[in-house]
């Protein structure tokens, strides 16, 4: 799968602690391998993120994001706030 990133999802992962950028990195090449991965706990959303997706970075970091094809445009990350974003 192709994985285009937003210029505010890269901001927001710049503000990220080291640790957790680099657990983003692994989850992502995760995602990337396989989308479908269990562990990544890929759920669609509702409301008004209908149409896209996110999955679990940690367990209270999550990856917003849309499928369109084989390709996944990665919006934002963070706590549940990213959800309002």
């Amino acid at each position: 799968m192709e994985v285009y990133y937003y210029a505010s999802f890269l901001r927001q992962v710049k503000k990220l602690p080291k640790s957790i950028r680099a657990v983003a990195i692994e989850r992502t090449k995760l995602f990337i391998k396989n989308p479908h991965d269990p562990s990544l706990k890929l759920h669609k959303l509702h409301g008004q993120l209908k149409g896209h997706f996110a999955f679990w970075v940690d367990f209270r970091i999550r990856i917003i994001l849309e499928i369109k094809s084989e390709r996944a445009y990665f919006h934002a990350i963070g706590d549940h706030g990213v959800y309002n974003t």
